[in-house]
């Protein structure tokens, strides 16, 4: 009841959980301490990422000041790295 709560990280600085997939089933592991009251932010393992065809490969490397990441099909852009594979995957 309580993984509906569980927001989607933006980029891997924010990210504090990691989905992934063991014996069939979605599990959940924390990448480091997690401070009482700290909101908890998920994306998703190598394997699942694979899996889920979020390869990281499909997007482009930000660099540092550059404009945000810009999608090839609809050409919607994204502040940050995450949502910008889902937006891929899942609505592109």
């Amino acid at each position: 009841m309580w993984l509906r709560l569980v927001q989607s990280a933006r980029d891997r600085d924010e990210q504090n959980l990691e989905a992934y997939v063991k014996n069939g089933q979605l599990l959940y592991r924390s990448l480091r301490r997690i401070e009482k009251d700290e909101e908890l932010l998920v994306w998703y393992g190598k394997d699942l990422i694979e899996l889920l065809l979020l390869s990281a490969g499909k997007a482009p490397v930000k660099a540092k000041g550059s404009t945000p990441y810009s999608c090839p099909d609809c050409n919607q852009r994204f502040q940050f790295e995450f949502p910008f594979l889902a937006h891929l995957r899942f609505r592109c």
